[in-house]
Formats: C-alpha cells, sequence, structure tokens
C-alpha cells in the first residue's frame, strides 16, 4: 500500500503542474476540455494517496472477530461435518493442494476444502494471532455446494454464521 500511495502523490503532483500548464498554454475553449479530465486524475490520486489500509477499513466500523470466537465456531463446523459424514479420515494427494481455482474446485471437492485449506488456514491464523481477511463466503460456496445433501443444512448454517463474523 506504501507504494501506491507515493505513486499516488506522484501523480498528484503531477497532475497539479499540468493543471497549472494548461492554464499558461491552452487555449479557454481547449482549458474547458483538458482541465476536468486533470481535476478528475487529481481527485482519483488524492483519494488514493489518503485512501484506507488494513488497519483504518477496521478502525472505521469493521472490527476483526475475537480469535476465542473464531476458534469456537471452528470447532463447530469440524463437529458438525464429522457428524453428518463430510469428514475424511484419508489424507488428500499432494497435488491436490496444487489448485488454482477459488475453493479449489479445481483440484477437490468442497468439504475437501473446508478440511483440509480453510480450516487449518483460520487455525494457524489463530495460533499465530494474524490477520483474519476482511470478509468471508464460506457460508454462501455452502449453499451452492451442498443445496443437493440432505444432511447439510446445519453445516450451511454454522458456515453462513462464519461469514456474519466478517460482516463488520
Amino acid at each position: 500500500m506504501q507504494g501506491r500511495r507515493k505513486l499516488a502523490v506522484i501523480v498528484l503532483i503531477g497532475a497539479g503542474a499540468a493543471a497549472i500548464a494548461c492554464f499558461q498554454v491552452l487555449t479557454r475553449g481547449q482549458q474547458a476540455i483538458v482541465v476536468p479530465v486533470i481535476c478528475v486524475v487529481l481527485i482519483f490520486a488524492l483519494a488514493i494517496a489518503l485512501g484506507s489500509d488494513d488497519t483504518r477499513a477496521r478502525s472505521m466500523g469493521r472490527r476483526s472477530p475475537d480469535y476465542k470466537v473464531v476458534g469456537a465456531k471452528l470447532d463447530e463446523i469440524e463437529r458438525e461435518m464429522k457428524r453428518v459424514g463430510l469428514w475424511q479420515e484419508t489424507p488428500l494427494k499432494e497435488e491436490q493442494y496444487n489448485f488454482r481455482r477459488a475453493f479449489a474446485m479445481d483440484t477437490m471437492s468442497y468439504d475437501q476444502w473446508l478440511q483440509f485449506v480453510f480450516i487449518p488456514r483460520v487455525k494457524e491464523i489463530i495460533n499465530t494471532k494474524g490477520k483474519f481477511p476482511l470478509s468471508s463466503s464460506v457460508g454462501a460456496q455452502a449453499v451452492r455446494e451442498f443445496d443437493t445433501y440432505p444432511n447439510a443444512q446445519a453445516l450451511i448454517s454454522l458456515l453462513s454464521e462464519f461469514d456474519r463474523l466478517f460482516a463488520g
């Protein structure tokens, strides 16, 4: 983010200098066309230069959920996956971790992704007191993935509750 802000400040200064030069060089008709464009560039550069970083975004009403609350919800999700038979005892093949698509849809099923990627990653964030993402969409994906699975309603609810922890 710091590099973007420096670039934005440079653009801001450059656009300001261009606006001043336009007043000295261009005719009134040309100024009427060029100056509004420069003003838009100035506004965007200023917005980027003053823009929010992760800390500022969280301090403006978007607080990170408590580690204990997230951990408890994760434990509920894991218990429910085991209860409905979506917990796999055998490990994944190493190549299944080489995914490129969201939720690893190109190498594993959604329940495998929850068990082998999502849960371990969230536990790692909790254990290291790392930063949580600003949002979550595991519940929304669960609705799509488990819509035909008759025993998954409670799991869908738990994953949707997990999403709401990050809704701010």
